[in-house]
């Protein structure tokens, strides 16, 4: 993670694999490209460009964000849809709701919120990281 205290001119690429919500850190991320760097190509051939790959739309959220900093992790839809359904099933599981319809309604949630996790692909990047 190339934020503060990293020099490296040579940088050519940036890749953002990680949401950034820090505009400060964001910047500073940004800046590890900006370094100018001479030769680096050959004798007078100077570093004039560099590239930054943003796979987690990092630009996207400080344009809508316009600078805002904002340090909380934001769920996608569909973390965000499955943590209600999760929330659900747990208040079904009080003693209050335990008639029928509701034990009906907790089972097929559970059911498919199983589901859901037992389809997820193990050899895929993002599982991989929060596998456990």
């Amino acid at each position: 993670m190339l934020d503060t205290g990293v020099d490296v001119p040579e940088v050519l690429n940036l890749v953002f694999f990680k949401k950034v919500r820090s505009y400060s850190k964001f910047w500073q991320m940004i800046g590890r490209g900006t370094r100018l760097c001479e030769n680096l190509f050959g004798p007078q051939i100077h570093k004039e460009k560099f590239l930054i790959f943003d796979f987690c739309n990092n630009f996207e959220f400080f344009r809508v964000s316009k600078g805002v900093e904002n340090t909380g992790q934001q769920g996608s839809l569909t973390e965000n849809i499955y943590m209600v359904r999760c929330r659900i099933v747990r208040e079904l599981q009080a003693t209050e709701n335990q008639n029928e319809d509701g034990r009906e309604y907790r089972k097929q949630l559970v059911n498919a919120l199983s589901k859901e996790i037992m389809d997820l692909n193990p050899d895929s990047f993002r599982v991989k990281l929060n596998l456990r």
